[in-house]
């Protein structure tokens, strides 16, 4: 009987990290790449697909079920990212697509894999999230995108 493991994946502006993750929800492994969120779209999909790589190679032979996303930015349907803070080169990226074709592993949402209970409950940890932003924050120049994407 062989042991099935996830890898999770966690691309930020400042580090990507991945992590293998084990069926029971205990992390097994973990790394920390830096994202290079201010270099070309080829540069941080290099950073990502190494953290992958690295994280399966310390699966210990386990077999790596599929890998779960999580991102800043709008993710459409599809797994396109767009326009995600602090990348200088990254809008308009199919990244669920490009991780599924150069790992050949169903790559995950993490919003869709909750709506469709493939990830379970959320028993490892709390969430409270504050929400406080006023009309300034959204009529700023910086802001690349709409009030309906950030709730």
């Amino acid at each position: 009987m062989s042991t099935h493991v996830a890898i999770g994946v966690d691309l930020g502006g400042t580090t990507v990290k991945a992590g293998v993750v084990s069926a029971e929800g205990k992390i097994l492994y973990q790394n920390r790449f830096d994202s290079k969120a201010d270099q070309p779209q080829a540069v941080v999909l290099a950073q990502i697909e190494a953290s992958v790589r690295d994280a399966m190679e310390h699966r210990n032979g386990a077999t790596v079920g599929s890998v779960g996303l999580g991102s800043p930015g709008v993710v459409d349907d599809n797994g396109v990212i767009k326009a995600p803070p602090n990348f200088a080169d990254f809008d308009n990226v199919p990244l669920q697509a490009i991780l599924a074709n150069r790992f050949n592993l169903p790559v995950t949402k993490l919003r869709d894999a909750i709506e469709s209970k493939r990830f379970g409950k959320l028993v490892l940890g709390t969430v409270r999230v504050r929400w406080c932003r006023t009309q300034e924050y959204y009529d700023q120049d910086s802001w690349r995108g709409t009030w309906q994407y950030d709730g």
